[in-house]
């Protein structure tokens, strides 16, 4: 063994002479951080190097997909030879996942978010459907994160995150189950949808989500969008969930 490795290892001997452990909790010195003696996965993530590979992977992503992205254009991009990608990273699938990770975790909190029992009631349906408050919110999160959405719904095969698209779809029918049970609760409707057709409007949502980061829209696109798309997606829910006599009324 390398010593520098064994000074590492050394420094974090478990109880169990016979166990050798990664303690992330520690952070590396400096000087070990100069002399190379951290574990790989342990550099801090503020390296400008770190920056630098996640930068060339994105765009490596977004030309050819994960499945055909090649570690060494990675690394030709960031200025560093293949073998120092280790020094950061597991693997492309571990590059591939710091880069879309947290925008699947903002997205998929983001719905269940506004979806909950803090969020149902009357005053936030608008004219359009919603409040334009969380619309803005919503048109935010996909502005910012477009290329990310684009490589979880289209760029991911081959990936941990392969299945992202049924992920998403999954989350949002469940989701949409547990809050159709909240307007039925809260406003006393009498009629519910089954449970197939939330399932579809759920795929039908991520398509949507889907065509706007494709087609590259601008922000006053996105939201001319989302207007009419929430107003004709509420007076159908209307129209599926409300008796008769009350439309009229």
């Amino acid at each position: 063994m390398a010593l520098a490795n064994w000074l590492y290892l050394a420094s974090i001997k478990s109880k169990n002479p016979k166990k050798w452990v990664f303690d992330i909790s520690r952070r590396p010195t400096s000087f070990a951080l100069s002399m190379n003696l951290v574990h790989p996965y342990m550099r801090p993530l503020k390296d400008k190097t770190y920056k630098a590979i996640l930068d060339a992977a994105r765009g490596e992503f977004l030309l050819h997909g994960y499945k055909n992205a090649s570690m060494r254009t990675i690394a030709r991009r960031a200025g560093v030879g293949t073998s120092n990608l280790y020094n950061y990273f597991e693997g492309k699938d571990s590059i591939f996942r710091a880069i879309v990770t947290p925008v699947r975790n903002r997205l998929f909190s983001f719905i269940a978010e506004q979806h909950s029992k803090e969020h149902v009631s009357c005053s936030r349906i608008a004219p359009f459907g919603h409040d334009m408050e969380v619309v803005e919110k919503y048109i935010d999160l996909v502005w910012t994160c477009r290329e990310e959405i684009w490589l979880l719904l289209y760029g991911a095969d081959g990936s941990s995150e392969s299945g992202f698209r049924d992920a998403l779809t999954d989350h949002i029918t469940r989701i949409s189950h547990e809050y159709q049970k909240l307007e039925i609760s809260y406003f006393h409707r009498t009629k519910s949808v089954s449970p197939f057709f939330i399932h579809i409007m759920a795929a039908w949502m991520v398509s949507v989500l889907g065509e706007i980061v494709t087609h590259r829209l601008d922000r006053p696109r996105i939201r001319e969008f989302f207007r009419e798309f929430f107003q004709f997606e509420y007076a159908g829910w209307l129209a599926l969930t409300e008796p008769t006599e009350q439309r009229r009324a």
